[in-house]
């Protein structure tokens, strides 16, 4: 991890060259202790963290001190697509907007604020909701709901189905390698209902 610096713009004493788009990342939402996901590969939202790929970010510097998070399932990037509190963010391909541009702003105590760029709005939780749902851009600065946590995923390789095919859904490889012990062979995953596990003794069946 780099050493952090940080650059006062525009009233924003933003974290610069803390994280690197080399990295995927795992950002968890001090309320909820739910992590940023990709829903459908339209809206982000948040979600209990079943370890696919969904819900994996790449922070990609944007060279003014703000950065792009950037999906790992589709490369698409959180986007504020308005200026109304409580408008829920979206994910769009690459524009270089300022509204894809967000200030990582340490809290001081281990957690960040995500500031946009454009309308100055803090990453947030739609209600300040503490289960599953919407994120959305909030005028409110360093609630739980608009502070988040941001660690290194423990996998940074492409995750593979058993016969060797890259996926960007189900993520078998990933859970199995992070969470799962070795002799839990095969996995099955339904969205709505958590997480299911298919579980296959190795030997003896």
């Amino acid at each position: 991890m780099k050493k952090a610096k940080y650059l006062i713009m525009m009233g924003i004493i933003s974290a610069v060259d803390i994280f690197t788009d080399e990295t995927s990342y795992m950002i968890t939402n001090v309320n909820s202790t739910n992590v940023l996901e990709a829903n459908s590969g339209e809206i982000a939202d948040q979600w209990y963290d079943f370890g696919g790929i969904e819900c994996r970010w790449y922070l990609k510097p944007a060279g003014d001190g703000s950065y792009y998070l950037i999906n790992r399932m589709n490369e698409k990037r959180v986007v504020a697509v308005g200026t109304e509190d409580g408008t829920q963010v979206a994910l769009e391909e690459p524009k270089d907007s300022a509204a894809e541009r967000w200030f990582i702003e340490d809290a001081g105590d281990g957690s960040y604020t995500f500031c946009n760029a454009e309308n100055k709005m803090y990453l947030s939780i739609e209600h300040d909701g503490d289960g599953n749902g919407n994120v959305a851009v909030q005028n409110k600065e360093k609630t739980a709901s608009s502070t988040w946590t941001i660690e290194e995923s423990r996998y940074q390789g492409e995750p593979e189905q058993p016969d060797g095919n890259p996926t960007g859904e189900a993520s078998v490889a990933l859970v199995r390698q992070e969470l799962i012990a070795p002799n839990l062979i095969e996995l099955a995953f339904d969205r709505d209902v958590k997480v299911h596990l298919v579980l296959c003794v190795a030997e003896g069946i």
